[in-house]
């Protein structure tokens, strides 16, 4: 007996695999892997049952473990020791992908496990959008910028731009794994690449690490993946969707095929990962006045990506990144009061280079990169003439045409200390990085006539000057950040930006920042976390060539279309003593909460004074001028409930509820002189901002199904934004921005996919459907906002339901 029980024990015995990944985070939050750590397997009472390396990829493995209660302890000099309690039961595989920080730095613990959902060591607030979730959350375009508007706070403005904490879309940041990508003429979002490329997307709205400077809203942080010991290729929405109109199929409405491919050229070694994204797309415009197939917008695309991985030891790691992105948009401004030849397009042509390198000293840790960006645009009107603005409809050619050349070289570099014990535990970091521009280009517009609704010209807008502009400057920012722990469940953020701007004049700027997290409460299942700082922006070229830009003749006529005054020549005129910095005094509460394991509860307050906005300001009295300078100003609170619950290790479902208030001055810059400037400037006032919206609800997440689905909801639901009243020669009646506010926005999306093999081909892959805005809520973007239209106060041009398919093959 003692003999069959043995046989049975080996035989029948229950045994697992435990494996993982561990990694890093260097400076920017961007991903590395970490070979040489150290992975032990000990008992509870502290036996070493199993101990490894992780290899070059940062993989570990222990096989036939017994099932019992363990110990994973992960160790590496000049990191922070980990460790976590493991459950081992049954014949499974247990993976734990780990990322380990230098030791003392608060901020950059990431462990993906069921419960870590309340992060206690970092001050900041930010939210992490997953690879997965960036594939399995319906985001209409699907690239990175539809990830933003899934944060609390974070709003897409009635122009399509994205705002953050009630800022202008150019007063914050993007980055791509510590580069700057930003456009360096306008400030806005300037750059693409597909999204597969993607590991994640994180955006803060209350950065307290002083590494971050030109911003006084918000960072966006683009992480991308890297290639991996196995060859993978992937491909997806091969199939193109045609253009239906009365039932009759009539040209292309959409096409969007995407391919990834990445693996080893030298295991353990050397890695690549390439991807290309080509984007074709119609958007539909229901508005009545435009006839059928002249009635869309048309977005066009063709982004490529290539990074390549060096490890060149446990302890230096190199990598170099390729990105072109060339982009048209056609037909912006086709709506319910522009046809076609209205409108206009906006063509870009990117480039993008940089090459990274990390190496690890000791117990330090220096990150050098160095990139280029040469970014070039154009604004090409769509139809020729005099643009005419009338009542109810407008005709002619776009009035504008530009032409830019900007390229921008960054260098940075970051230095970690080995960690420093004196009066609890220090981690300091120190940095410098240097900015190039330049800028070549030209501006030139053509005459717009404001028209009565019996046709009278009412006033005239002509243009003098050759519109060529020409700018060269020079950037340098340096910081110094102190994340200190005086004892345990305490964290502090103590930093100083110094920032300096050859364009500007004012152009020494120091910024303190301090950051503090509590969780010496309930065990540590309540956190307290805060801080206040300055936030300095950056000055866009555009406008410290303000000068060198066409100067505006107007000439206003009577009812009767008699000269009513002669001419005014406006002259370009930037303030006295020059442009200074713009920026932002900002501060923040938040209480999170565990309730149970899986629900986390998180409720803050934040202000954001903005100051030394640039506003442009007509001066209607000779002598006659249009004055660009820094007196604008704007402020945002916010409340903010949010709550989390995590289905499972890789799904999670969130709700949130912001009550805010965005007030500041309306007559921004490039409002009238960015990617799509509009002709005529009045009075600049202050009031709601364009895109304020008091209270906004969204809920999100993704849940797993049987059978291999998963369930992806986006349900948003906020207040309307407001709009203006103007008369007949299109000034502003009472208060601008205070005449109401446009319906309720409410849509309902939802993607639904399901993992499938493929028989022929013995491959994996996906398919699946989006549904847009499922219950047809009406979300008009257009208002008859002129008095002397005969459909005055009507709301226009609302995008129903859609539905589109999806198809994923990996190999």
């Amino acid at each position: 007996m003692p003999v069959l029980s043995f046989l049975f024990a080996v035989l029948f015995a229950s045994s697992t695999t435990v494996s993982g990944t561990v990694g890093s985070m260097g400076s920017d939050g961007a991903p590395y892997m970490m070979p040489g750590a150290t992975v032990s397997l000990t008992t509870l009472d502290g036996r070493v049952v199993s101990s490894t390396v992780t290899d070059g990829r940062g993989d570990f493995r222990f096989n036939d473990v017994e099932p019992n209660d363990y110990t994973l302890r992960v160790e590496m000099p000049g990191f922070r020791t980990f460790e976590e309690p493991i459950k081992v039961s049954g014949d499974v595989s247990i993976p734990h992908q780990i990322r380990l920080a230098l030791a003392g730095v608060t901020e950059n613990v990431e462990v993906t496990a069921e419960s870590a959902q309340l992060p206690a060591d970092s001050a900041s607030i930010s939210r992490v959008v997953s690879r997965q979730e960036i594939e399995t959350v319906p985001l209409k375009d699907e690239q990175f910028i539809d990830t933003l508007p899934l944060v609390p706070g974070v709003v897409r403005g009635p122009d399509g731009h994205i705002n953050v904490k009630g800022a202008r879309s150019n007063q914050s940041d993007l980055r791509v794994n510590s580069s700057a990508v930003a456009d360096p003429v306008t400030g806005e979002y300037g750059f693409r690449l597909p999204v597969d490329v993607i590991d994640s997307v994180e955006t803060t709205t209350n950065s307290y690490s002083t590494e971050f400077g030109s911003f006084s809203s918000g960072v966006t942080q683009i992480h991308t993946r890297a290639g991996q010991n196995n060859f993978h290729f992937g491909i997806q929405n091969v199939f193109p969707r045609p253009r239906t109109r009365s039932g009759s199929i009539v040209g292309l409405d959409s096409f969007t095929p995407r391919m990834t491919v990445s693996g080893p050229i030298i295991p353990d070694k050397l890695f690549y990962l390439q991807s290309f994204e080509y984007k074709f797309d119609r958007t539909r415009v229901p508005a009545q006045r435009l006839p059928e197939l002249k009635n869309d917008t048309i977005f066009e695309s063709l982004d490529s990506f290539t990074q390549l991985d060096y490890e060149i030891n446990a302890l230096h790691h190199l990598s170099t990144t390729f990105s072109l992105f060339p982009e048209k948009n056609g037909f912006i401004g086709l709506n319910t009061f522009n046809a076609e030849e209205t409108t206009h397009d906006f063509r870009q042509r990117g480039m993008f280079f940089a090459i990274s390198e990390r190496a690890i000293f000791g117990s330090s840790l220096l990150e050098t990169t160095y990139s280029v960006k040469k970014y070039d645009a154009n604004v090409r009107p769509n139809g020729s003439g005099i643009m005419f603005l009338a009542p109810a409809f407008n005709s002619g050619g776009f009035f504008n045409r530009q032409d830019r050349e900007s390229t921008q070289h960054q260098w940075s570099s970051t230095y970690s200390f080995a960690p420093i014990q004196a009066a609890g535990r220090h981690a300091v970091r120190i940095g410098t990085e240097i900015k190039y521009n330049t800028f070549n280009g030209r501006t030139v517009n053509t005459p717009v006539e404001i028209l009565s609704s019996s046709g009278t010209m009412l006033e005239r807008i002509d243009f003098t000057g050759d519109g060529r502009l020409y700018k060269r400057k020079t950037a340098e920012g340096m910081f110094a950040q102190d994340n200190w722990e005086p004892t345990a469940g305490v964290a502090l953020q103590l930093g100083v930006r110094y920032d300096h701007d050859s364009a500007i004049h004012e152009n020494d700027n120091i910024a303190p920042r301090f950051g503090f997290a509590f969780s010496r409460l309930n065990n540590g299942r309540t956190v307290i976390r805060g801080g206040v700082g300055l936030f300095y922006s950056r000055v866009p070229i555009n406008a410290t060539v303000f000068d060198q830009m066409q100067q505006r003749v107007v000439t206003r006529f009577d009812i009767d279309g008699e000269n009513a005054g002669g001419l005014l020549v406006y002259r370009n005129t930037l303030r006295p003593a020059g442009l200074r910095t713009p920026y932002a005094a900002s501060w923040n509460v938040e209480v999170g909460h565990q309730i149970i394991e899986n629900l986390v509860l998180r409720v803050g307050v934040q202000q954001r004074n903005g100051r030394r906005d640039l506003i442009v300001e007509p001066v209607d009295v000779q002598p006659a001028a249009l004055v660009l300078d820094n007196r604008g100003s704007s402020r945002y609170r916010e409340f903010s409930a949010t709550a989390s619950y995590r289905v499972s290790s890789k799904h999670e479902l969130l709700f949130s509820y912001v009550r805010s208030r965005s007030i500041g001055d309306l007559n921004d810059f490039n409002t009238f002189f960015g990617n799509d400037p509009r002709a005529i400037i009045r009075t600049n006032q202050r009031s709601l901002l364009p895109f304020d919206a008091p209270q906004r609800f969204l809920f999100w997440g993704t849940v797993g199904l049987p059978h291999k689905i998963t369930v992806a909801p986006l349900l948003e639901v906020r207040s309307g934004f407001p709009y203006s009243m103007v008369d007949e020669t299109l000034n502003f009646v009472g208060q601008r921005n205070r005449a109401g506010r446009f319906p309720t926005f409410a849509s309902l999306d939802l993607q639904v996919l399901r993992s499938i093999k493929i028989p022929m081909l013995h491959k994996s892959g996906q398919i699946g459907l989006q549904f847009f805005n499922i219950t047809g809520h009406s979300n008009p973007r257009d208002i008859q906002n002129n008095l002397a239209a005969t459909d005055f106060g009507a709301f226009s041009n609302s995008i129903g339901r859609r539905l589109h398919a999806k198809f994923k093959i990996d190999f």
